[in-house]
């Protein structure tokens, strides 16, 4: 009885271990990229001002800086519009606004697909921000 009782618990020990070993190598990812998806459909169903046209979504998982161990997301959405930048600022006054340079590069971590297709940069704009990760296990941090 004592035997198998002790079996028992080193089975319940090692399946613990295997555990948080697989959270930490893809149960964190894989929280982190749905929170990054959530934040990407509430980018694309934000409010824009008028003329102004949602290209692309996309988000980026990992360490934006390049300082430290640690995690973030970085979301943000490529529009084009006629406005000003001036007025595109003062429409996303929480966001960071980057026009798009004349040579199409911007982000060395996220790329649009939409701006490879374009020969201007004239009127497009990088909508984004930084947000928490939902955990910091995650290795693209690290």
């Amino acid at each position: 009885m004592i035997n198998r009782t002790f079996r028992i618990i080193i089975y319940i020990f090692i399946i613990s271990i295997l555990l948080c070993f697989f959270y930490f190598l893809f149960g964190s990812r894989i929280l982190n990229d749905i929170k990054a998806h959530r934040i990407e459909k509430d980018l694309s169903d934000m409010a824009l001002p008028a003329d102004t046209e949602l290209l692309e979504v996309g988000s980026f998982v990992g360490n934006t800086s390049g300082t430290g161990n640690h995690i973030e997301i970085w979301a943000g959405i490529l529009v084009h519009t006629d406005l000003d930048e001036n007025t595109i600022r003062d429409c996303f006054k929480d966001f960071t606004v980057l026009s798009v340079p004349d040579d199409l590069k911007y982000l060395d971590y996220i790329q649009f697909q939409s701006l490879n297709e374009k020969e201007t940069a004239n009127g497009y704009y990088v909508i984004g921000k930084c947000f928490n990760a939902f955990t910091q296990m995650d290795l693209r941090g690290h």
